[in-house]
């Protein structure tokens, strides 16, 4: 691992932990490249999945949903604030992320 990444990792813990926050027991990272969302008056829902082809079938995308989060709106609104500031801050540090054509949002909320 770079020297840096281990730098950010550590500088990480150690605001998390002046705050406070602390990792369950069973807490695990995933890998995702998928995302779906989905509302009701009540709360946003967070699907996360990992999307890709598999040796039988090469021509077709499957999608395997991982895991569900799902929050209240106004920690939904913080949570999108904080995507746009990190994102942002990643983009100054290495460049514009473009996005292809083909990965554009059509529309991927819906309703529950």
């Amino acid at each position: 691992m770079p020297k840096q990444r281990q730098e950010n990792k550590t500088n990480g813990a150690d605001k998390d932990n002046q705050a406070g926050i602390t990792r369950a027991a069973d807490f695990r990272s995933l890998y995702v490249n998928f995302a779906r969302l989905g509302f009701n008056p009540f709360e946003l829902s967070f699907f996360f999945g990992e999307a890709g082809t598999t040796p039988e079938r090469l021509d077709k995308v499957s999608v395997e949903i991982k895991t569900k989060i799902v929050m209240s709106p106004i920690e939904a609104k913080l949570l999108a604030q904080m995507l746009t500031l990190t994102l942002s801050n990643y983009e100054k540090k290495y460049g514009v992320i473009e996005i292809p054509d083909e990965a554009k949002l059509a529309s991927s909320t819906e309703g529950d």
